[in-house]
C-alpha cells in the first residue's frame, strides 16, 4: 500500500495491517454477493470477467448514491441476515434505473499524486461507504 494512503486510512482509525493487492480472477466473482469497485472503467473490467455480476456489481460511489433510491425497508423482512443483505444489493441493482447519469462514481486514483489527492479519494471513499455499511448492517 502507498505510504500516502496507509497515512490517510491510519486518519480514519484504521490499520493497514498487512493488505496486498491482488489480481482479480473469475474466481472470485463467481460467488460474490456484491462487488465494489472504484471506478466505472473497473466495472467493465469486473464485468468482463463475469457478465452476469451486473446486478451486484457497483462502483462504490455508484451503489452510495444508489441509496437514495431504495426504500429503507428493502432490507428487512424474512431471512437470515444474508438474505436480507442481498435482498439491499438486488435493490441497488433496480434502483439504477431510477438514477440519473452521473460524470462522478468514480474515485480518482491518488498514486503518484500529492497527500492531499490522497485525503480526496479517501473521504469520497467515508462518504459513499459508511451508508452502504450501515444499511447493509441494518439487514441483521
Amino acid at each position: 500500500m502507498h505510504p500516502d494512503t496507509a497515512l490517510v486510512l491510519a486518519g480514519y482509525g484504521a490499520d493497514s495491517g498487512n493488505f496486498r493487492a491482488r489480481q482479480l480472477t473469475a474466481d472470485h466473482l463467481a460467488d460474490a454477493d456484491l462487488v465494489l469497485t472504484m471506478t466505472r472503467a473497473h466495472r467493465r473490467d469486473v464485468l468482463s470477467l463475469a457478465p452476469r455480476g451486473l446486478g451486484r456489481t457497483f462502483t462504490l460511489r455508484e451503489a452510495g448514491a444508489l441509496l437514495d433510491f431504495v426504500d429503507g425497508g428493502s432490507e428487512r423482512g424474512e431471512g437470515d441476515h444474508a438474505a436480507r443483505a442481498r435482498g439491499l444489493v438486488a435493490a441497488l441493482a433496480e434502483a439504477r434505473s431510477r438514477r440519473p447519469a452521473a460524470g462522478d462514481d468514480d474515485v480518482p486514483d491518488p498514486i503518484n499524486q500529492p497527500l492531499e489527492t490522497h485525503s480526496e479519494a479517501g473521504q469520497l471513499i467515508v462518504d459513499a461507504l459508511l451508508p452502504l455499511l450501515r444499511r447493509l448492517a441494518g439487514a441483521s
